[in-house]
């Protein structure tokens, strides 16, 4: 669980750092002064004694509620970490923030600093991804047989403590154009767990309906899929649907709703729908290599219900996104976005005809699959991919025609 939680926060750490020095190169032109290599000490030693604190108090909240020890773990070992990482690491903590907190009030303008930002940035969303992994272990357990597990609940507990804590420190201490970072990647990483919670959910629920082999009918995985779509639903209210939607529509936010929200949802649902469909044509038209109904359409109801996703996520953010009447920049990069994806995909399957009929006249060439199955992949491409690519490019050539100099 620590390689875990600590392999998080590492990979979220790189992320929101990336964003933090987009946003302050974009804002201005970086300066390196003794004021900011303080401040990056400063808070980077602050972000690192909250994780340690974190990780202390949900271990010692797993041990309260039952944690599962296995035969190489000592329960001690978990007890004496737990409270040297609390005790030492929490006075520690108290005392760096206590600090922080005075010399932000003797000088206003530390509140301005982009490493400030970065910082309000990355403790809430540390917290909320793992407090929201957590989730699943918790909601595994409560539609199966296997036992809650302690240090699930102790790590949802503490995370969930660090997320809160953090969410009003930002609230109160930045301004909206501060804030924007934090909203928008919380945003994001509430859509990413609300995605694969519906996505989940769907396709289990299909399975437990239309598979009667399925083995051991696990209901404990719409559990999992649930609690992944609860958290990631909460998630994305709070920081996107309440807040975040009512941002100024500066680089961040349409980034966040363009390629991400947009072209997102659509290279979603194309996948899966090319993927679905390949597998009807191959199984009516192609070689099924003696698989059984259910074993060629194992992966049916995934793609299904990511089909459904896909085309949901693109239409919404299509639908806040809007169009005006008179032709806009977003609009300009929302078409020319869909129509790329839709060229890419008809390019795919361009040259996967190519490949087809190098596989049909070279004779022990292939592409690890029957010719007449490497035939309909090529056709479900270009299927999917032409129609869309049509679309959205006759609308450019038009805008093209009518306003030549405006576009």
């Amino acid at each position: 669980m620590l390689i875990g939680i600590m392999s998080s926060v590492i990979t979220l750490a790189i992320v929101v750092g990336l964003i933090a020095m987009i946003v302050s190169g974009a804002r201005r032109r970086p300066t390196i002064d003794a004021h900011s290599v303080r401040r990056f000490f400063q808070y980077a030693v602050l972000y690192a004694l909250v994780v340690v604190v974190a990780i202390g108090v949900s271990e010692l909240l797993g041990l309260a509620f039952g944690t599962e020890f296995q035969e190489w773990e000592d329960p001690d070992a978990q007890l004496a970490t737990g409270l040297a990482f609390t005790l030492v690491g929490g006075a520690l903590a108290a005392l760096l923030a206590w600090w922080t907190r005075r010399m932000h009030r003797a000088d206003p303008a530390e509140t301005e600093s982009p490493l400030w930002t970065a910082y309000l940035t990355l403790a809430p969303l540390t917290g909320a991804v793992i407090a929201a992994v957590s989730v699943q272990g918790i909601g595994l357990a409560a539609l199966s047989e296997r036992p809650l597990d302690g240090d699930d609940v102790g790590t949802f507990l503490a995370w969930t403590a660090v997320w809160a804590s953090h969410w009003v420190i930002a609230r109160r201490s930045l301004d909206r154009e501060h804030q924007a970072p934090h909203l928008l990647a919380g945003s994001l990483i509430g859509l990413g767990f609300a995605v694969v919670g519906l996505v989940m959910t769907l396709s289990t629920s299909l399975d437990l309906l239309l598979r009667p082999d399925l083995f051991g009918r696990p209901v404990g995985l719409l559990g999992e899929a649930g609690a992944t779509l609860l958290v990631g639903g909460l998630l994305w209210i709070v920081y996107w649907a309440t807040d975040a939607i009512t941002l100024p529509r500066r680089l961040l936010w349409l980034g966040y709703v363009l390629p991400i929200g947009v072209g997102g949802g659509l290279v979603m649902a194309l996948v899966a729908g090319s993927r679905l469909l390949w597998s009807v044509l191959v199984w009516f038209g192609g070689e099924r290599l003696d698989a059984a109904v259910w074993a060629h359409f194992a992966d049916a109801t995934t793609e299904f219900s990511a089909l459904l996703v896909g085309v949901l996520v693109w239409w919404y953010h299509r639908t806040v996104l809007g169009s005006d009447a008179r032709r806009g920049e977003p609009q300009r990069v929302y078409e020319y976005l869909v129509s790329g994806i839709g060229l890419v995909a008809a390019a795919s399957g361009v040259g996967t005809v190519l490949v087809t009929i190098v596989e049909a006249v070279t004779p022990g060439i292939d592409a690890g699959m029957p010719v007449i199955n490497t035939f309909w992949a090529a056709i479900t491409l270009l299927v999917v991919g032409v129609p869309v690519w049509w679309v959205f490019w006759a609308r450019i050539r038009r805008a093209a025609a009518e306003s030549s100099d405006d576009e």
